[in-house]
């Protein structure tokens, strides 16, 4: 199975919209590490594509999953110029 994912990430909010191509199914899942903790276990073993999953997409996750900020994160790739 495929899941197609991309994060937004403010100040004070996140959002991750995850489509199954397969399934024809979309999830929006905003600010809340427990619902994506849940959908994360019952995929990880799924292929997770994005744009720039590559580069920035995958580092907000794990940031999020390790209980880290992902404004900070989201700052310290792009405001910095920095690799994940």
């Amino acid at each position: 199975m495929l899941q197609g994912y991309d994060f937004e990430v403010y100040k004070f909010d996140w959002l991750v919209v995850i489509i199954n191509p397969i399934e024809k199914t979309t999830v929006k899942i905003a600010n809340s590490k427990d619902q994506l903790q849940k959908y994360y276990d019952a995929h990880k073993d799924q292929i997770w594509i994005g744009y720039n999953s590559r580069n920035y997409d995958q580092y907000i996750l794990k940031a999020i999953l390790l209980d880290m900020n992902p404004y900070d994160v989201s700052q310290f790739i792009i405001a910095k110029g920095r690799k994940g």
